[in-house]
């Protein structure tokens, strides 16, 4: 297969501007599903619900909570899509860097990293989202109904895992590129 750098840059560039284009409508599409009780007008093509499916759990129907627990349970949900925007934005600086050609730069390496890292941690804070947003879901109920729900799923672990795997390579990554300026200082 022929990748010549102008298919690089080009693909580059149109990722770049996909994961940017995304990181900026994430926060507006999960304000949208609150404000709008889940998009009911795309029912029929998508289901839409700003909240993770949780089995066991009395949650009143969407158009029956209050303004003030929307708002409550938005604000929550930003934790998740602080990560992931957060990842998104890295992977944007990854491919400018990699429309620049600066695959194994240093730079590259730590955006890399970072990437990892952020899914990582985005991963381990979930059962916290999901403790909050389960509390504040049902916070209205009465006594006996009121939930905490913890959770960590294959989802979950799955990141985990690829989070755990990008971190390995960035740190492949970086003792490959010192080598290479060890080689490059050697005369």
């Amino acid at each position: 297969m022929n990748y010549s750098p102008r298919k690089i840059r080009t693909l580059s560039r149109v990722l770049k501007l996909l994961f940017f284009i995304t990181a900026l409508a994430l926060p507006v599409i999960v304000a949208g599903a609150w404000i709008t009780n889940g998009y009911p007008f795309l029912k029929p093509l998508v289901y839409c619900s700003p909240f993770p499916e949780i089995s066991g759990i009395s949650i009143k129907p969407f158009t029956e909570i209050p303004a003030h627990t929307k708002l409550i349970g938005f604000l929550i949900s930003l934790i998740p899509v602080a990560f992931q925007t957060t990842a998104l934005l890295l992977l944007v600086r990854l491919f400018g860097l990699f429309e620049r050609f600066e695959f194994f730069s240093q730079k590259s390496v730590i955006c890399i990293q970072r990437l990892g890292w952020c899914l990582l941690i985005g991963q381990l804070v979930y059962p916290l989202y999901l403790g909050l947003l389960t509390l504040a879901l049902t916070i209205s109920n009465p006594p006996g109904e009121r939930t905490i729900s913890v959770a960590f799923g294959m989802e979950q672990l799955h990141l985990v895992i690829i989070a755990t795997i990008i971190i390995l390579v960035s740190w492949v990554m970086n003792e490959g590129r010192k080598l290479q300026d060890e080689q490059a200082a050697t005369i």
